[in-house]
């Protein structure tokens, strides 16, 4: 069987980390061309990760006959223009979250999809690492009904990262950080969300620290947390809790700024359970099951409607009041 192979459009540092390192550990896929704004950016880019093809322009890469998907690594206002055209020109795509901005663009983008029988997929990498497998099954064999549920990712996001800090490229902490929050609340809840409250602060037209109160669930984000990177949740049901810290990327530790991995179950009449998380990169399974999609069609959780619902949410929050 020949190799699954793979466009990137963006020389951005996200895509070796999602997909350049991750293929190079499995079998069957092969980073086979980039293309990014700056032509000279992609040939180092391109030379720097042996990647054999450098296409001129983002139009030529996703035009490439010898491509099976397009990974989409550009600033978020840009993430619909291109992920239609590349599923237009017959390709699957992976791109990175926020696939749009709107509720209007995540339905056009998902009709497409639809039409042209491709898979589009949004890059919430965490959902298919089993660090969340894990926390989603103790979440619904052992705390009973849900009665409220916390999270919070933050970090410090430097000034001169523009994809984060404009409003024009799509910038916000909702977009880039906060959408793992409601996608995590969405993935453990099962259910519509609504949004009771929010306080944000704004600079420029860009959401900088996000606090909002939706169904049985309070999620907090800020791109400005002077203590660098963090993240946690912790759901209280009506037999226990569980705190889960680290959960969108387990494979970062302390060497990477960040909190190891692990969870923590409190269930009334037991003792209390202390977990690790497998030190596997969320991009390597993330990557993995995009393959086996393409090959095989095996259903993905951050597919169709789920961009849709996650997106709504997502929408509700910014423009709340």
């Amino acid at each position: 069987m020949s190799p699954l192979r793979i466009g990137i459009l963006g020389a951005a540092r996200i895509a070796p980390i999602a997909v350049v390192r991750p293929a190079r550990e499995l079998a069957g896929v092969e980073v086979h061309a980039v293309a990014a704004r700056d032509p000279e950016r992609a040939r180092e880019h391109a030379a720097h990760y042996g990647i054999t093809h450098v296409a001129p322009t983002y139009r030529a890469l996703i035009e490439r006959d010898d491509l099976d998907a397009i990974y989409i690594a550009l600033p978020a206002a840009a993430h619909f223009e291109w992920s239609v055209a590349a599923l237009r020109a017959g390709k699957h795509v992976l791109c990175e979250k926020p696939v749009a901005t709107s509720v209007a663009q995540a339905e056009e983008l998902v009709a497409v999809a639809n039409a042209e029988g491709r898979l589009m997929v949004e890059a919430y990498h965490y959902v298919y690492h089993p660090y969340f497998a894990r926390i989603r099954e103790l979440v619904s064999q052992d705390l009973g009904d849900i009665e409220s549920i916390e999270a919070l990712h933050s970090n410090w996001v430097p000034r001169d990262w523009p994809v984060y800090w404009s409003a024009e490229l799509g910038g916000g902490a909702m977009f880039h950080l906060g959408g793992y929050l409601v996608h995590c609340v969405r993935s453990l809840t099962q259910a519509p969300l609504t949004v009771d409250a929010v306080s944000a602060t704004w600079l420029d037209g860009v959401d900088t620290t996000v606090d909002a109160t939706l169904t049985l669930a309070q999620i907090h984000t800020s791109m400005c947390r002077e203590d660098g990177f963090e993240n946690w949740l912790r759901v209280q049901g009506t037999r226990g809790t569980l705190h889960a810290v680290n959960f969108i990327v387990p494979h970062y530790g302390p060497a990477k700024g960040a909190s190891e991995a692990r969870l923590r179950l409190d269930v009334v009449g037991r003792p209390p359970m202390v977990e690790p998380a497998e030190s596997r990169s969320t991009y390597l399974y993330q990557l993995e099951a995009f393959v086996a999609a393409v090959r095989d069609g095996t259903a993905l959780p951050t597919t169709g409607r789920d961009i849709i619902d996650t997106m709504r949410v997502i929408e509700a929050i910014r423009t709340h009041g």
